[in-house]
Parts: C-alpha cells; sequence; structure tokens
C-alpha cells in the first residue's frame, strides 16, 4: 500500500512542482472528429476526416496545482462522408477562429471554447454535383489529460464534444461533433507584460 501511495506522488506531484506552466504558451494540435449532421428529413449524414488547430494561451492564474488561461484559437476540418461511394462522393472544409477558457488541474485539463466556423461542402459524382456554404457558432467542452516533460514542453490528449444549430439553404441541420485530439504545447516562460513588449518593441 505504502508503495502505491509513493507512486501515486511521484506521478502525480513531483512533475507538476517541477514543470510548471508560467508564461503565454503556444500549441499545435491534430484530431480525429466525427461530425454528425441531421438532414430535414430526420436521417443522420456522419462525416469523419482530420483536425488541426492552433492555440494561444495568456495565464490568468497560476499556482503548482492549479492554472487558468484564456485561449486565441484557430481550426480547420476536412471532411468526407461516411457514405461516400465510387460514383458520388461529399466533402468538406469547416475553418473556425474564436477562443476560450482553458483550466488546468494536476494533470487534468478542461475548458471551454467558442469559434465561427464557415463550412463549405462538395458532391461530386455521376448523380450531381453540387456545392454550399454555410456558416455556425460552435460551442464545445473538452476534458483531458496533460504530461508536461520540462518547463516548457507538454503533450495532452483531449477528448472535445461540440453542438450546434446551422442553417443549411433555408432549412434547420443539427450539428454534432466528437473529437479526440492530441496537443503540443511550448510555453515561452514570458508573463503576458514582458510577451507583448518582445512582441512590440523597436
Amino acid at each position: 500500500m505504502n508503495k502505491f501511495l509513493v507512486t501515486l506522488f511521484l506521478v502525480f506531484l513531483l512533475p507538476i512542482y517541477f514543470a510548471q506552466a508560467e508564461g503565454v504558451s503556444f500549441e499545435a494540435a491534430l484530431g480525429t472528429p466525427e461530425v454528425t449532421l441531421q438532414n430535414p428529413n430526420g436521417t443522420e449524414a456522419i462525416y469523419s476526416g482530420l483536425s488541426v488547430s492552433g492555440k494561444l494561451y495568456f495565464p490568468i492564474y497560476g499556482s503548482k496545482f492549479f492554472t487558468s488561461n484564456i485561449v486565441f484559437s484557430g481550426r480547420y476540418i476536412d471532411l468526407n462522408n461516411n457514405s461516400s461511394t465510387d460514383s458520388q462522393q461529399e466533402t468538406g472544409n469547416h475553418l473556425g477562429f474564436g477562443g476560450g477558457l482553458h483550466f488546468k488541474v494536476y494533470r487534468f485539463t478542461l475548458g471551454y471554447n467558442y469559434h465561427t466556423v464557415k463550412a463549405r461542402h462538395f458532391w461530386v459524382g455521376n448523380i450531381n454535383n453540387q456545392y454550399t456554404e454555410f456558416d455556425y457558432n460552435l460551442g464545445s467542452y473538452y476534458l483531458g489529460l496533460e504530461f508536461m516533460f520540462s518547463k516548457q514542453f507538454g503533450v495532452s490528449l483531449t477528448y472535445e464534444t461540440a453542438n450546434a444549430n446551422t442553417v443549411i439553404e433555408n432549412n434547420d441541420v443539427p450539428y454534432r461533433e466528437n473529437t479526440y485530439w492530441l496537443h503540443l504545447r511550448f510555453d515561452t516562460l514570458a508573463p503576458i507584460g514582458r510577451f507583448l513588449g518582445l512582441l512590440f518593441r523597436n
């Protein structure tokens, strides 16, 4: 039992003590999304593909066991309809910009993102060739684990879920998205004031 408690201490407490996020951070992430659009007739179109994201973290508060950040971010999703065939294919890409809040307790991360998104979908094949654009606002929540390998570099895994109401060709279309993300984060160790000073210094 004592060995178990010592192991827990080493896994959760020592890395946190020696690898604190102290400044503005940059992050790049790669994700595997599953997106569902509900058609007006009640059927669902399901998509999968690849997501990429970039984030800039500005620290609000930091201690050994808890940190909070304001986040500015951009995201891009490339999608394929899972029902596509050789004769008829649908693809889509969604580009969004926004921000949110990020919290870390020990190794555990959680947060909220809000993005304004521009979407484009293409249908190509023997049945029809079509193109449509639509905009939507997307709010999402995520949970995950972060592992800091030094004071400046960390890797995290998160699960994010999102819902939105979109309007496509004058039809209300509910939108759902679930994504697993792999994040790589670099901490500049520069507080906000010093970071902004470096950016705008002559």
